[in-house]
């Protein structure tokens, strides 16, 4: 997820697909992920295979003509132009002038990727912290009514889905959740 200047965001803004090969595929919102995401499935496992739609399922196979893509640290610095905070910005900075290559696909820099993820989720705390009001909002009223909600999150072992339903009894009645481990299901099981 990148904000609007293209930086890593954990809780707003767009979806950012980006190739292998550095080019970027798709970009939306969360309210969008059934317009770019399907989940296949394979008789030899419960889990779901998430893809993308326009690439299309076809099946446990590698390469440029695969839909299946991966989500961690990693994804989240490929896809991004930076960083929004200035210490992570700085390790990101050094991490991709060390290695010199954008999309950098080696699974093996993933712990330098969680330092500059780490340090923007520190700093971006503080900056929360301090801009908490002396007084908070009121979190009363009614609790809603039936409808959906989609919602998308960068947690830390990467982005999560969720989209619900409920109906006018605010009975849930559908749940998907798209979470990492999925996501990233077969590109972990084959390497």
């Amino acid at each position: 997820m990148v904000d609007e200047n293209d930086k890593v965001n954990f809780y707003e803004g767009k979806l950012n697909v980006v190739h292998p090969a550095g080019n970027e595929y798709a970009r939306f919102d969360a309210t969008d992920y059934l317009d770019y995401i399907s989940q296949g499935v394979e008789p030899r496992s419960y889990l779901k295979f998430p893809y993308l739609k326009g690439v299309g399922w076809k099946g446990l196979v590698d390469g440029k003509d695969s839909g299946i893509y991966r989500v961690n640290f990693l994804a989240r610095l490929n896809v991004a132009d930076g960083m929004a905070t200035p210490a992570a910005q700085e390790a990101y900075t050094t991490m991709y002038d060390f290695f010199g290559k954008k999309p950098m696909p080696n699974t093996p820099t993933l712990h330098r990727d969680r330092v500059a993820e780490n340090l923007y989720a520190a700093e971006r705390a503080l900056e929360l912290i301090q801009s908490i009001p002396k007084e908070p909002p009121s979190m009363g009223g009614d609790l809603g009514e039936a409808g959906e909600g989609i919602g998308c999150v960068e947690a830390p072992r990467s982005t999560l889905f969720h989209h619900c339903r409920a109906d006018e009894k605010r009975l849930t009645t559908k749940v998907n959740l798209i979470v990492a481990t999925v996501q990233n299901n077969r590109p972990c099981v084959c390497q």
